[in-house]
């Protein structure tokens, strides 16, 4: 099933997994990205070594969401380098949120 799409506007720190989730919980919190969203990026799979501290909420998401799709078509779960790659991202958008909750 696949989740509720979230805008990234509306998006909220409780959305986003933890350190702590489970490689599941993230592929199913990076489908909840729409790739149609107004401003989207396109990435490509090799993109993840240019994700930075300044990428965007929404370039963040696109990466996630890309990685999900890649990974799913191949039909296993994404090797060592690419998870550690993922969870870092989604600790970029909680960094990300936390830091535009407080302003």
């Amino acid at each position: 099933m696949w989740p509720q799409r979230i805008p990234t506007s509306e998006l909220q720190l409780g959305d986003v997994p933890t350190q702590d989730s489970t490689l599941y919980e993230i592929e199913l919190f990076a489908l909840t990205f729409d790739p149609r969203e107004e401003n989207a990026p396109k990435v490509s799979v090799d993109d993840l070594d240019n994700v930075t501290m300044q990428s965007s909420l929404v370039e963040l998401r696109a990466h996630l969401y890309t990685q999900q799709r890649r990974w799913n078509h191949f039909g296993r779960n994404p090797d060592s380098k690419t998870e550690q790659q993922l969870r870092a991202i989604v600790d970029l958008i909680r960094q990300q949120l936390t830091k535009s909750a407080m302003h």
